[in-house]
């Protein structure tokens, strides 16, 4: 048999192990927090653009809103009650749960057949998914509110004593702890090489990925709760002082600065394009990721403190009016709006073109998707 013949057989057989094993077995996915270790928020999915509509709601029985990440046909979220559910999202139906000792508003990451999530019982996890076991139980000595960042085999977590600490994601080893010196309630955002944390004193920090050494320091005049963002060459986020800072990653020298109407706790969306961010007077706003002028204004009537998502030309944002909108990314004007009648919703993600989050209060898991004309 020639050498055509012979590549044609692997390929042949690669194709039906993978057909008879199915992707679960086969490949591995890791989802996470904001779509990637990065923060970006930005969805490689099909737009949104009209008539969003319920498909499902899944009835949790308590309060959640801890933002989902959706891996495999599956959707995993905490909530109030220390649990962190697996949800069959084709039918609709709880696979399994998860118990903590802590609330959990923070979202897990999904690295194959492995979950890790934080509980404000100031323990990271790492949980089997398929039999539920431990893996792994990570004490931080503090409560959490952040979600984990997985980056390059390595677990990052920030606490509210103002410890990150740097975790085996095998082993559930300690490998370094970097004291940030203020409370960490933002998601720690890493390229891989150096990670971004964020305080509530305002304190921004660079520190390098693999020894905790830290690397520059940026100070904002307020508070910074809203999660660092990592595109391409800047760091970009908002703080409680009315501004959008993007500074070069490198330095931490600032690139420029937007002056938004009040205090930014909601982590940004941003794409090589645009950069979306909202404040807690309601309003949204599109800008150049280059240069920082406004491309567009937008409004909501309530409250955005939740993190934005998008994709290549809508926005997705959840408001305390208790709406959830789809802003064009063009213009800013509104595509679709959902009513959901609480104020207490998590922030959306986007999987296979339809829109997941918590309903808070209301106590469920809802996707919408396009309704057909």
């Amino acid at each position: 048999m020639g050498l055509y013949s012979n590549s044609r057989l692997i390929i042949f057989c690669c194709a039906f192990l993978l057909f008879i094993g199915g992707t679960t077995s086969v490949i591995a996915e890791t989802s996470m927090y904001q779509g990637d270790s990065k923060n970006t928020g930005y969805y490689d999915e099909y737009d949104l653009l009209e008539n969003a509509t319920p498909k499902w709601a899944f009835d949790i029985g308590v309060s959640s809103r801890s933002i989902p990440v959706v891996v495999k046909n599956t959707a995993y979220i905490g909530a109030d009650d220390g649990a962190m559910y697996a949800i069959d999202i084709r039918k609709g139906s709880l696979i399994r749960r998860f118990r903590t000792k802590g609330r959990i508003e923070s979202s897990p990451v999904v690295d194959d057949q492995t979950v890790f999530l934080s509980s404000q019982d100031g323990n990271v996890y790492a949980v089997n998914i398929v039999d539920r076991e431990k893996i792994w139980k990570y004490d931080t000595g503090s409560t959490i509110y952040a979600s984990p960042t997985l980056a390059s085999g390595r677990i990052y977590i920030g606490n509210v004593s103002g410890q990150v600490h740097a975790i085996n994601a095998k082993t559930g080893e300690k490998l370094w702890i970097y004291d940030a010196l203020s409370p960490v309630h933002a998601t720690i955002a890493s390229d891989g090489k150096l990670l971004i944390v964020a305080t509530t004193k305002g304190t921004v920090f660079a520190v390098e990925a693999k020894s905790g050494k830290q690397l520059w320091s940026f100070r904002a005049r307020k508070s910074v709760y809203s999660d660092p963002v990592i595109s391409r060459n800047r760091v970009i986020f908002g703080s409680d002082d009315r501004m959008v800072y993007s500074l070069q990653k490198s330095s931490g020298q600032m690139l420029f600065s937007f002056r938004v109407s009040s205090a930014v706790r909601a982590s940004p969306a941003v794409s090589k394009k645009i950069l979306v961010v909202g404040d807690v007077n309601g309003l949204i706003y599109g800008i150049n990721p280059k240069t920082g002028k406004k491309k567009w204004e937008s409004k909501s009537y309530g409250k955005v403190d939740q993190p934005i998502a998008m994709t290549d030309d809508v926005a997705y944002v959840t408001s305390t009016d208790g709406n959830v909108y789809g802003y064009s990314l063009k213009d800013g004007s509104i595509l679709w709006q959902y009513r959901i009648s609480v104020k207490n919703a998590s922030g959306p993600v986007i999987y296979d073109g339809e829109v997941f989050f918590t309903t808070g209060s209301k106590n469920s898991l809802l996707v919408l998707h396009e309704r057909d004309s």
